[in-house]
């Protein structure tokens, strides 16, 4: 009888101790250490200072919670240590302690196995912990750092090793992490959620790109699942790539780029045809010649190839996408649109991003070539052919009347702003459309009078 009352009074000790959650050693530092030696645990040390705010604030929320306290008196013994008092300083210096409150996680010899600086909820005090013990298995922190630094491939070090560094590092790790992995790992469908966080702007590696899109080449159709969660993943990583390289004007990274394109573009669905790239996919979707047109443009380093590959590449898009057959999808919308307001926006934005794109290159090309009746013929025939892809998109024809006003052709400008302005005047079904909706068509409608007032004015 005695020892079941005695062990109830420990068991009630215990859940005493941990309802008031982490129970700190009161000792030295090195009789912390002697303890966790004996009891073969490891050692959890808050560094804190009287001043600090974030360290108050662990002290009233986080070390008392009963959660933490049964993991952490259980796994480890727990010190605090004031940075600026007694031992503090020398620990403090030891360790490079920079901000509080730090963390740091110590084996009975004063070994580093992880740390980390900052407060945190509970939720995340208590994944910190977990992490101390993954880090322990590859022999602490330091000696997983050293690891690192030296070139290790090891795939299950570099993964721990993502988890637990500073996150500025966490985009390099990642990407040698996909790197060192094998093609079976590489190629699985999941990795497609690490592409997203290995390749970014600042982390562009030639060598994973290739061996990505080459390998994803040989891999053949896959199921439509898999192009969502890794094939498209990597193709808009590809027009970040563009974008990235022209902005900056970058001419080696961008042919790198066009190389790997040419490769990757056997897939199907890689090329959207050029008339309809829109934003949310982007310029990995478009032909060579579209991207080459618009860096040569951004960054004007070839204007003589510019003006040879715009008058060339114009006369394979009015080829590629008669008007006759353009006028007849259009007529298709127009229909649905009268019982479905919701192809409006589609209708209306229809060829916007290549409109934008080409009344850019024609405004760059006017500006590059004599002024003559030959290469204001041409300019001319590109600007009908765009006003007449959309006559809805409001951008697209305001900016092409700009342009004919710059080629002193203001009567073709107020053609196509009346032509646009009767069209949307004769959709039908635009008064049952919702509020907001309406607000937006009579906004963009009084945005083209606007525009065929100026021209009149001759203020365009």
């Amino acid at each position: 009888m005695k020892k079941i009352i005695v062990l109830l009074v420990n068991i009630l000790l215990v859940s005493f101790v941990y309802a008031q959650g982490i129970s700190f050693f009161s000792g030295s530092w090195s009789g912390v250490l002697t303890e966790a030696k004996q009891k073969k645990k490891i050692v959890f040390v808050d560094v804190y200072t009287e001043w600090c705010g974030p360290c108050k604030l662990m002290e009233k929320n986080i070390f008392p919670d009963e959660q933490v306290g049964k993991y952490y008196n259980t796994n480890f013994i727990c010190y605090k240590l004031d940075g600026e008092k007694g031992e503090g300083p020398e620990i403090v210096k030891k360790y490079g302690i920079k901000s509080y409150p730090t963390c740091l996680y110590l084996d009975g010899d004063g070994k580093l196995l992880y740390r980390f600086s900052g407060a945190k909820d509970v939720d995340e005090f208590l994944k910190e912990a977990n992490r101390v013990n993954i880090c322990a298995e590859f022999g602490g922190w330091e000696k997983m750092e050293s690891a690192y630094k030296n070139g290790s491939n090891d795939i299950n070090l570099l993964k721990v090793y993502y988890e637990l560094c500073p996150q500025y590092e966490k985009e390099k790790v990642m990407s040698r992490y996909l790197m060192a992995l094998p093609d079976s790992l590489l190629f699985a469908q999941e990795t497609g959620e690490l592409i997203e966080e290995g390749l970014t702007v600042d982390n562009y590696h030639y060598s994973l790109m290739k061996r990505l899109t080459e390998g994803r080449v040989k891999m053949g159709q896959q199921s439509a699942e898999f192009d969502f969660v890794f094939t498209f993943p990597l193709q808009f990583k590809m027009t970040m790539f563009f974008n990235a390289s022209i902005e900056n004007g970058d001419l080696n990274r961008f042919e790198e780029l066009l190389s790997l394109k040419r490769n990757f573009a056997v897939l199907p669905q890689s090329l959207d045809g050029d008339i309809n790239i829109i934003e949310g996919r982007g310029l990995y979707f478009a032909s060579e010649d579209l991207l080459s047109l618009i860096f040569q443009k951004e960054n004007r380093n070839n204007d003589v190839q510019f003006v040879q590959l715009m008058e060339r590449y114009m006369e394979q898009i009015k080829t590629q996408f008669p008007l006759d057959t353009i006028a007849k999808r259009r007529a298709v919308l127009e229909q649905i649109l009268s019982v479905s307001a919701f192809v409006g926006d589609a209708l209306f934005k229809e060829y916007a991003l290549f409109g934008q794109y080409m009344t850019e290159c024609i405004d760059y090309y006017w500006r590059l070539v004599p002024s003559d009746k030959v290469y204001k013929k041409s300019c001319v025939e590109w600007l009908e052919y765009l006003s007449k892809l959309n006559p809805y998109c409001v951008e697209l024809q305001l900016d092409c009347a700009e342009l004919f006003v710059r080629c002193h052709q203001e009567k073709l400008a107020i053609k196509y702003l009346e032509t646009a302005i009767q069209c949307r005047k004769a959709l039908n079904g635009i008064e049952t459309w919702p509020k907001d909706m309406k607000r937006v068509y009579d906004s963009e409608l009084r945005l083209l009078q606007d525009g065929l007032r100026d021209v009149r004015n001759h203020k365009l």
